[in-house]
């Protein structure tokens, strides 16, 4: 288990993290190799905050993946002071965003297009099945398949309406796919949705 500098950790990367979602997680698809790696510990590390009671646990450690171009993107510890356990779960990252929205923020200009109820199942399939179809050929197994977006059209109550009505293909490769919305000032978390899979 961590100590207290760990714990001093992990407040710095949550205040990171409110700094880089004011940025734009679009400006991740921009993001050099060399610090993509802690842009997404970063990210990981909103979602990890987020799941704390959904893992039982009251506190979290999130390390990058053993190589910048090799799953998981990261490794996330949890921990729980009362039980005195802990959990590993191992996190792929991806980025549910419009190329549209890219290019527009790469120029300074302004981009919003509302989004369809069909866009939004078809894009995040897209994602997942991209995700699935790598790691499939390399028969890799992980744990939790993270969906983040800033899309600043792709409201909250706008998913809420979408994805816990629809489910989703992906095989064997991830036991749970996630999507995880910027910060909300509401609730002062990053929202995350389970998504539900289709049976096989």
């Amino acid at each position: 288990m961590r100590g207290e500098e760990d714990l001093d950790e992990q407040a710095l990367i949550a205040a990171h993290a409110k700094s880089f979602d004011a940025r734009g997680w679009s400006g991740l698809a921009q993001t050099t190799r060399e610090f993509r790696p802690e842009a997404e510990r970063v990210l990981v590390s909103c979602w990890a905050e987020t799941m704390l009671v959904h893992y039982g646990a009251d506190k979290f450690t999130v390390e990058s993946g053993p190589h910048p171009n090799e799953a998981p993107d990261c490794i996330v510890n949890f921990f729980s002071s009362e039980s005195q356990t802990s959990k590993k779960i191992t996190v792929e990252y991806a980025e549910l965003v419009r190329e549209e929205t890219i290019e527009a923020k790469k120029w300074g200009k302004p981009y919003e297009s509302g989004w369809t109820e069909g866009q939004i199942v078809e894009k995040v399939q897209e994602i997942i099945g991209k995700k699935t179809e790598i790691y499939a050929r390399n028969n890799q197994l992980h744990d939790v398949l993270l969906i983040g977006t800033d899309e600043h059209e792709l409201y909250r109550e706008i998913i809420d309406a979408t994805l816990p009505s629809h489910r989703f293909n992906w095989g064997r490769v991830f036991n749970e796919v996630h999507v995880m919305k910027s910060y909300d000032p509401r609730t002062h978390n990053w929202p995350v949705w389970i998504l539900k899979k289709t049976a096989t």
